[in-house]
């Protein structure tokens, strides 16, 4: 590694200590292992009346993303694993910023947020507002999953998580019109620039819809939506496969897109149990009412090869007997990928 690009990723780092101070969170470097392969860098706490969890920070400096895994101090009993997942999946069609995974191995719970660096810089603002929305999401979550641990109905209390989120006072001053129809055209030029072309019928007041066709080793379709939480300034980005999930299979994909959620990078996969669809989510922050072209363009580019692969592995599950870890293997082995328009 150059000297410069040592010096540039001891400062992300050093800035990354910084914003985790600044909400008085601790910063802890003693339990780390030299050359880990997560791109752990240290490792904070939270615990308060609500909450108690490790949060592990990572810089993933070859991929060019920051990322946080928050693990709560708690396990879920096998006999309650099916209705956590349900709730689980739940949260992950609410919160764009991050996604809950059960680790297959101990059972444990945790949430997850990734950050694309532009050009390697650190956008320190995003990255303080990815914490704040870690700690107010993990002070609604913690003590939901512990009354499903209990006991408790996880559609009840999903609900409860839903009224929580929306008591949350919102962060920063939204989107007017105004700017957000310089983000929509902003989102237009990075789309043209992929050879992806938006018709008029794909647009929708503050939403895009594209419609693919995958490759000819998939045999669905696919459609990216893309969609201004104007109150929020956020720009959510779901990929939804044509092919829908039947009612005796909700379960068990649930439980394979949680386990999938431990082990991505970004992203984040749930079940919309009203359409029955599987959705791959990627959300973007909008600072200052400006859209990060690159980080759009980074998202899309990376979320259609992506997606299309998980999906391939959820349809090939819904019409095979093998395990999840087995259709996994042949995922990786074949590289499926997926990224051609519809006519």
């Amino acid at each position: 590694m150059k000297s410069t690009e040592r010096k540039k990723n001891k400062r992300i780092v050093k800035h990354m200590k910084e914003c985790f101070r600044s909400f008085h969170l601790p910063v802890d470097e003693r339990k780390l292992i030299q050359g880990n392969s997560r791109n752990v860098v240290f490792t904070s706490q939270l615990c308060n009346d609500h909450v108690c969890a490790i949060v592990v920070v990572m810089h993933g400096r070859l991929e060019g993303y920051v990322g946080m895994e928050v693990v709560f101090h708690f396990k879920v009993p096998s006999e309650r694993m099916a209705e956590v997942m349900q709730l689980l999946n739940l949260f992950n069609g609410i919160s764009p910023l991050f996604r809950y995974a059960i680790c297959q191995c101990c059972n444990g719970v945790s949430m997850h947020a990734s950050l694309f660096l532009p050009d390697g810089s650190f956008p320190q603002d995003k990255f303080k507002r990815l914490i704040h929305e870690m700690l107010e999401d993990a002070y609604i979550s913690f003590p939901l999953i512990v009354e499903v641990i209990n006991g408790g109905n996880p559609d009840d209390l999903g609900a409860c998580f839903v009224e929580g989120c929306r008591d949350l006072k919102e962060i920063g001053k939204g989107i007017s019109n105004e700017v957000a129809g310089t983000i929509l055209s902003d989102m237009e030029s990075v789309l043209h620039d992929l050879e992806i072309s938006i018709r008029e019928e794909d647009r929708h007041d503050d939403v895009l819809a594209v419609y693919f066709k995958g490759p000819e080793q998939f045999d669905f379709n696919l459609c990216l939506i893309m969609g201004l939480l104007n109150n929020r300034a956020l720009l959510v980005l779901d990929l939804i496969p044509s092919f829908t999930i039947p009612d005796e299979k909700i379960a068990l994909v649930t439980e394979s897109v949680i386990r999938i959620n431990k082990n991505i990078k970004f992203g984040c996969m749930y079940i919309d149990r009203e359409n029955k669809w599987v959705k791959f989510r990627i959300g973007i922050m909008i600072d200052n009412g400006v859209l990060d072209k690159m980080e759009f363009r980074n998202a899309v580019d990376a979320m259609l090869p992506a997606g299309g692969g998980f999906f391939s592995i959820i349809k090939e599950q819904l019409s095979s007997n093998e395990s999840l870890e087995a259709l996994l293997a042949k995922h990786l082995k074949t590289g499926k990928n997926c990224h051609q328009q519809s006519e």
